[in-house]
């Protein structure tokens, strides 16, 4: 399934100054400073709100150039020791958007950012602002110094995210819909923190969501009281200044996941392009990552299979761009190829024929021996270890029972049910490569039909030791039962057998010896 990672549109306005603001005003009333002190707070660009210029906002006082005053400026960095900590696909944060019908997720990714408010205190003479000073120091006497904040802010849904949920919506009320609205089934699913935002004039509006951090820790950053400050150029007015620093999560992207298939319709966002680029699909090791990724379980046996479309057990996709990675698999099976499915739907058709397995996209084809043999296994092969091999359906990413589909003599695949068109199924087939689990009448057929099993066992072990090779009985196609049993667990003289998949690990004693003069 596609993952986006979306940037926030924009932080610095929504999340960086509300924030500067929200804590400035507490800091207020722990400082003594009276409620209304004008905070002065330049953008980016270096200019300031002109007062009483907000909608709905009670008319000002004049504020002249010798009143009480507080300036800021802010440093905002982001805490490098958290970096590689950062939850960006992991299930740590709470989804902002959910529906579990069409299998669609928003989350939001937060970094750790540390911000430091450089605060200067003008006051309209020296009594004033040295009082305030003596204040600090009296409260930080009392170990009052580290303060507990909390943080309102609100950051606005990606764009694109909205675009991919408009074309969601589009294709769930094409095919089996809801008749559902839009806004109807946006608001059923967003979080209750979503709200609507605009621009001072209340235009450009846009959707975004609103969050409350709590117990942030806060400190003053200085020793026993702030600096004494000076006096300015003019007047009679006093400056002091003085830092407070904290950290707190900063929303800084979006993650949305979706499937590549809403209601048996590919979703694209233009129709000359695929859904998702094939290049991004294979995998590219460092020889220290190639290794680890053998203790993967959904890559279990890697660099078995080669080919210039088999990497490991990923085996082949249908089609190529789609990352079907369901949660489990068959046990002691490895994936020959998985293919995404598209009911037929029209009139007079039947929905519930799935796919052929000997008519595979791309131009893949099964020989005529090895069509003819897993003719002979379609009754077989939905049961686990019945068959060497293993068709399973899945709906979504869930694999189902056993006797939910079948498999006729001219190998279509069948459900054994009404296929529901809002689902999303794929069908896996998969190679039995533990034979000690099937049953005996499985391994008979396999026995009995030698050059299958040579060109299985040729596939999936290429460096398979001669002495452990199978050899048929004379001129038969009948296959040994001695060379079955080598092949299976290990020659006399102690070469490994196929089946040897234990970890072999190398267990070293170290004696160290001391020895004194007599």
């Amino acid at each position: 399934m596609p993952k986006l990672l979306l940037a926030v549109p924009e932080t610095y306005d929504s999340v960086t100054r509300p924030i500067i603001y929200d804590v400035t005003r507490q800091l207020f009333a722990w400082t003594g400073l009276p409620p209304d002190t004008p905070i002065l707070y330049p953008s980016a660009h270096g200019t300031v709100q002109q007062p009483g210029s907000e909608r709905l906002q009670e008319p000002l006082k004049a504020e002249l150039a010798f009143n009480d005053q507080v300036s800021v400026e802010v440093d905002e960095t982001v805490e490098q020791d958290r970096i590689l900590s950062t939850a960006v696909l992991y299930p740590d944060n709470l989804f902002i958007f959910r529906d579990p019908r069409v299998e669609t997720i928003l989350k939001p990714v937060y970094s750790s950012t540390e911000v430091t408010i450089n605060f200067k205190f003008r006051s309209v003479d020296e009594v004033k602002a040295k009082r305030w000073r003596e204040q600090m120091r009296v409260r930080v006497s009392q170990l009052r110094d580290v303060l507990l904040i909390d943080i309102r802010y609100a950051y606005q849904i990606p764009p694109a995210a909205l675009l991919v949920l408009r074309e969601i919506h589009r294709l769930m009320e094409n095919i089996a819909g809801y008749g559902d609205t839009f806004a109807h089934w946006f608001g059923e699913h967003v979080t209750p923190a979503a709200t609507v935002e605009s621009n001072l004039s209340g235009e450009q509006m846009q959707v975004a969501f609103t969050e409350h951090q709590m117990r942030i820790v806060g400190m003053w950053d200085f020793e026993g009281a702030p600096e004494p400050g000076s006096k300015e150029d003019e007047g009679d007015t006093w400056t002091i200044g003085v830092a407070f620093k904290f950290r707190y999560d900063k929303p800084v992207s979006v993650v949305m996941d979706y499937p590549q298939m809403i209601h048996n319709q590919v979703i694209r966002l233009r129709d000359d392009t695929l859904p998702f680029n094939p290049d991004q699909v294979s995998k590219h090791y460092s020889l220290s990552a190639y290794f680890f990724e053998h203790f993967n379980k959904a890559r279990a046996l890697e660099g078995m299979l080669k080919g210039p479309e088999i990497v490991g057990n990923e085996g082949l996709r249908f089609p190529r761009w789609d990352e079907f990675l369901p949660k489990s698999t068959a046990p002691w099976y490895i994936r020959i190829f998985s293919g995404m499915i598209s009911l037929d739907l029209a009139e007079g058709r039947n929905p519930r024929r799935l796919m052929r397995l000997d008519r595979l996209p791309e131009g893949y084809t099964m020989s005529e021996r090895m069509k003819a043999f897993v003719e002979g296994e379609a009754p077989y092969m939905t049961r686990l270890f019945y068959s060497v091999f293993s068709c399973n359906l899945y709906l979504s990413n869930d694999i189902q029972p056993d006797g939910s589909i079948e498999v006729d003599p001219d190998l279509n695949v069948l459900t054994t049910f009404d296929p529901n068109p809002r689902a999303r199924f794929h069908v896996w087939l998969g190679l039995c490569y533990n034979w000690r689990f099937l049953s005996p009448a499985a391994l008979a057929r396999l026995m009995a039909n030698f050059d299958i099993l040579q060109l299985i066992v040729n596939g999936l072990w290429p460096d398979l030791p001669s002495c452990c090779l199978p050899y048929a009985i004379g001129s038969s196609n009948q296959t040994s039962s001695a060379s079955m049993a080598c092949l299976m667990n290990g020659g006399a003289d102690g070469a490994n057998g196929m089946l040897d998949t234990g970890m072999k690990t190398v267990e070293t004693f170290y004696v160290q010896s001391i020895s004194e003069d007599a």
